[in-house]
């Protein structure tokens, strides 16, 4: 079996074609993902990061440039924003058996329910009348059903408190650690994807700023890319270190505050 391969080739994407001096909603975009990747996507409002994404699932064609995958069968499914809004199903169980290309019988949709989280009782339930925590979980399992090589979820925290954040991101744990497939999240908080993400692209004005590291990402687009009222621990580690104050690194697997506070403890101030 051929392993799965994303590619964008100096890719640019217009906001109207039929207007006159129309904007451009991405501009000279490349990457690459591969499978197993986990990816965080951050950028300001507007600065192309749903756009992206409606790109690389073939929502949107690109106005310039190429999009190649390999094998070319190989799915890319994307998970929009609050995704409960469009539950249709009397129960969870036909919700995510509506997403398969063959319904899966009962014993396949409950391992679905049981790899992100969800007690399989829940499965005979509406999914409307389900915890907001919950409902973003169902979603990601009508994401898996597909069987996609890449999953992308756009602001899959948007309106969630802390308990269901919670939940959310340790499904996605899960099926990272139990499936070798890409998963790419959109998020505006870098705090969301600590512990997660292993690679980071930043947008900017359509323009992919940053593609590396996670740990590594420039404080300089980090500051453009988050209000400056919203506090942030994993801006201030990066803040940290600019100032040569020196931890492990592994300080950016952690989620758990008194793990991240050990280590900042067990750091070397310049």
């Amino acid at each position: 079996m051929k392993t799965f391969r994303l590619l964008l080739r100096r890719v640019s994407l217009k906001a109207n074609a039929r207007i006159f001096r129309p904007r451009w909603r991405l501009r000279n975009v490349t990457l690459q993902v591969t499978a197993g990747e986990r990816i965080g996507m951050m950028g300001a409002n507007g600065a192309g990061k749903t756009s992206l994404a409606r790109v690389m699932v073939r929502l949107d064609r690109p106005s310039r440039g190429r999009l190649k995958r390999r094998p070319r069968r190989s799915r890319v499914m994307l998970i929009m924003q609050r995704p409960e809004e469009h539950f249709v199903a009397p129960t969870v169980r036909d919700e995510i058996a509506g997403y398969a290309r063959r319904r899966p019988p009962v014993v396949e949709l409950d391992r679905l329910l049981a790899l992100v989280g969800l007690d399989p009782a829940l499965g005979d339930r509406a999914p409307r009348v389900l915890s907001s925590g919950q409902q973003r979980a169902v979603s990601i399992a009508c994401g898996l059903a597909t069987q996609p090589a890449l999953l992308l979820l756009d602001e899959p925290m948007a309106g969630l408190d802390g308990p269901s954040r919670a939940q959310v991101m340790d499904a996605l744990r899960r099926v990272s650690e139990t499936r070798d497939m890409a998963i790419a999240i959109i998020s505006h908080h870098p705090d969301d994807l600590l512990g997660w993400a292993q690679r980071l692209w930043i947008m900017d004005g359509g323009q992919l700023v940053y593609d590396g590291a996670f740990r590594a990402a420039p404080l300089a687009a980090l500051t453009q890319t988050l209000d400056a009222q919203t506090p942030s621990v994993f801006l201030a580690l990066r803040q940290l270190e600019a100032t040569g104050y020196q931890f492990a690194p592994e300080i950016y697997d952690q989620t758990d505050a008194a793990a991240i506070a050990h280590l900042l403890n067990e750091g070397v101030a310049p």
